[in-house]
């Protein structure tokens, strides 16, 4: 069976679309093939939501550019309560510096970031995440 993949420009249309949509509150793009350039343009538009609370990116090949992309969204999703980017092999400990970072202070509570290159994570020694009841890391 051949692996689907969308366009550019359908990944850019589903970002302007989750932008705008009030209700969404479960986004699964695991397995979703998504690379830095694809987070791009998946995250050009879409810099908030309030109603998101759970945002699965695991398993795909988006490295620190595509964590760049991301970091304002991350930054302004108040209900954002669970994170999934495990399983991507290009995220390292920069990414996860800039990870913690966009989600300091924020309302999330389980972060799963299992089977990347992540050898440092002092960053969260200078982050506070009061909510976080589940960190997976290995």
């Amino acid at each position: 069976e051949a692996e689907r993949f969308f366009t550019e420009p359908a990944w850019e249309l589903l970002g302007r679309y989750i932008a705008n949509n009030d209700h969404l509150e479960h986004i699964d793009l695991r397995n979703a093939h998504l690379t830095d350039m694809k987070i791009s343009l998946l995250f050009r538009h879409w810099t908030m939501s309030g109603s998101l609370k759970n945002l699965d990116l695991s398993v795909n090949s988006f490295g620190p550019s595509g964590i760049q992309s991301m970091a304002p969204f991350l930054k302004n999703a108040p209900n954002l309560t669970h994170l999934d980017i495990g399983q991507n092999m290009n995220l390292d400990s920069e990414c996860f510096r800039l990870v913690i970072d966009a989600l300091h202070g924020g309302s999330i509570k389980e972060l799963r970031s299992e089977e990347c290159d992540i050898d440092d994570i002092s960053a969260l020694g200078h982050c506070t995440l009061p909510h976080l009841q589940l960190l997976y890391l290995d």
